[in-house]
């Protein structure tokens, strides 16, 4: 079953709990870095890919979400 999320604040919220319960793993923080990147809270995204890079949490889907957003914002940092 699809699961259409409409109420995303919600969905970071239950996640966020979940992983202070459970840890931090990778499936978490991609699925997080999706959520944020929905809401279009795109540093926020950007924060999270850093972070868990930092925390040697190295998932391709995380290089894929950063090229993600570099492509569709060109570099942000500027």
């Amino acid at each position: 079953a699809h699961i259409v999320i409409k109420d995303y604040p919600a969905a970071l919220d239950a996640l966020d709990k979940a992983s202070s319960i459970h840890g931090n793993s990778s499936d978490y923080i991609t699925k997080k870095i999706d959520l944020l990147i929905k809401m279009d809270k795109t540093q926020a995204a950007l924060v999270s890919i850093e972070r868990a890079l930092q925390e040697n949490i190295s998932d391709t889907s995380l290089y894929r979400y950063a090229a993600k957003i570099h492509r569709q914002f060109g570099d942000i940092d500027e």
